[in-house]
């Protein structure tokens, strides 16, 4: 049983800096790689093939493969973990409010449930946090998608997580 204080778990500066590096790779991929990848590919294309229809043909691919590498994996695949990773936890009673980061066009996931209706376990080395300890938080219901809890990103990490194997 949780005393009646409230408890509160925010992400550290590590977190902070884990965010703004991705976040910042992701807008110089999609804002400035996307745009001259574009440009180099139509401008070679174009002085091979020359301005023609046969040159709408011809950059169908490459075209597709730049939106994909520069556009799609930062914005869609990255999602998957930026906008799991929790960022703000409160616990007050036998609830759990938690706060994820934003990522580009989705808005943070904010979720209060009950305490006992989480289940916690630990996540297998996971590429893209390399060394990083990870946990999955996953509702029993199955109400919301994935969570990540990473130790080294948030400041009270131990207390959540003593606090979520009770249960």
């Amino acid at each position: 049983m949780l005393d009646q204080t409230e408890k509160h778990i925010i992400a550290n500066e590590a977190a902070n800096t884990f965010y703004k590096k991705w976040k910042n790779d992701s807008r110089s991929s999609i804002y400035v790689y996307a745009p001259i990848s574009v440009a180099i590919c139509i401008t070679c294309f174009a002085m091979i093939v020359g301005f023609s229809s046969k040159l709408v043909v011809v950059l169908l691919l490459p075209l597709l493969v730049i939106v994909a590498a520069f556009i799609y994996v930062p914005i869609i695949s990255r999602k998957k973990y930026m906008n799991g990773i929790i960022k703000k936890a409160t616990i007050t009673h036998e609830c759990i409010s938690i706060e994820t980061f934003k990522w580009f066009y989705n808005d943070s996931i904010c979720i209060s449930t009950h305490l006992s209706s989480l289940s916690v376990k630990r996540l297998a080395q996971d590429p893209f946090f390399g060394e990083a300890n990870v946990w999955l938080l996953e509702e029993k219901n199955n109400e919301f998608s994935n969570l990540y809890l990473v130790e080294e990103f948030l400041e009270n990490s131990p207390l959540l997580l003593d606090i979520l194997s009770k249960d």
